[in-house]
């Protein structure tokens, strides 16, 4: 009974990682009280006092792990609309690599590559791995080099995350954010490493919620038919989103790969919630994005073009090929 859209997916990995970079957490950041008695046990000798006194405050802003916040939340109270049933037969495999050009301002920004890993049995559940990468194109290079990474292992059956690695190197600077999901208890854990430093934060979601890269696979696998609607939360990397979908009707699209028959997806996002430094919850506005779905036996996501906070973008689908025996966390 699960997933989702190739627009959060996309839209992640090409804004949210900007926004990762800037943010900033000084409600979090006191963590040096402790430091004050180690300036009273040597008056006699201040250089051992200073450096300790640094070593201390080294230590102490080395992990920061604060009391459980009420992150601030803003969600609607209307009953979702379900999600529509599987198809039996998943339409992508193992190995497989869908590569997709991303346009901005009509010229060439990047592009970005969605892989399928093996599965796995553990404990009784299918586990499936997805990669995702995204690049900046060499004109970009010049002037804002992108190479990110996200890693999501996912329960096949119902499609919700337990673990998400993100991988950001964007214009020399380098974060890595681990999510961890325990749905049993409702319960987000967020670690971010950055300079050494780690960053330890939880989050309670609203129920069930899935994330942005299995967004793409789990609506290849949707029964989808013209006139569907359907409501689901995501996280997206920092933030949690009330995503809601309807299924335009039917449309025909050009893509490098030829000629397709596909459905046209109208994808509609709004923010409840997240993790923020002043603790208010910024603008809710509607962001609506459009995204075809191929009819083919694949179901081949084909084209999106997703709002960013500098305008829209557009990824197309350039190949789709299929690597039989290739991990798909292992390259590019």
């Amino acid at each position: 009974m699960n997933r989702f859209s190739l627009l959060i997916a996309l839209a992640a990995l090409l804004a949210a990682p900007l926004a990762s970079s800037a943010e900033q957490t000084p409600a979090e950041a006191p963590a040096a009280a402790p430091e004050k008695p180690a300036e009273k046990a040597a008056p006699a000798k201040p250089a051992q006092k200073a450096t300790k006194k640094k070593t201390s405050k080294k230590k102490k802003r080395a992990k920061r792990t604060g009391p459980r916040r009420n992150w601030p939340i803003s969600r609607p109270k209307k009953e979702l609309k379900p999600m529509p049933d599987f198809l039996e037969v998943a339409p992508y495999q193992p190995g497989e690599r869908l590569k997709y050009e991303v346009r901005m301002f009509g010229a060439t920004a990047g592009e970005a590559i969605l892989a399928v890993g093996a599965r796995r049995e553990h404990n009784g559940r299918t586990l499936l791995p997805l990669v995702g990468f995204v690049r900046s194109s060499e004109f970009l290079d010049k002037f804002y080099p992108v190479n990110d990474k996200m890693v999501v292992v996912l329960d096949e059956a119902t499609f919700l995350p337990l673990k998400v690695e993100f991988d950001i190197d964007e214009n020399g600077k380098k974060l890595n954010y681990l999510t961890e999901f325990d749905h049993r208890k409702k319960l987000i854990r967020s670690t971010r490493k950055r300079g050494g430093k780690t960053l330890i934060r939880e989050f309670l979601p609203a129920g069930p919620i899935h994330e942005v890269l299995g967004s793409v696979f789990g609506m290849r696998r949707m029964k989808l038919e013209p006139g569907q609607q359907f409501d689901y939360y995501a996280w997206t990397g920092l933030k949690e989103r009330l995503i809601s979908v309807r299924v335009v009707g039917n449309d025909r699209i050009w893509t490098a790969m030829g000629w397709y028959d596909a459905l046209k997806i109208e994808v509609t996002t709004q923010l409840t919630g997240g993790f923020f430094h002043d603790g208010k919850l910024p603008d809710q506005r509607r962001l609506v994005g459009t995204v075809w779905l191929g009819t083919d036996p694949a179901r081949t996501p084909l084209k999106v073009v997703t709002p960013t906070r500098i305008g829209n973008a557009e990824a197309v689908l350039v190949n789709r090929y299929v690597e039989p025996g290739k991990l798909a966390d292992t390259g590019g």
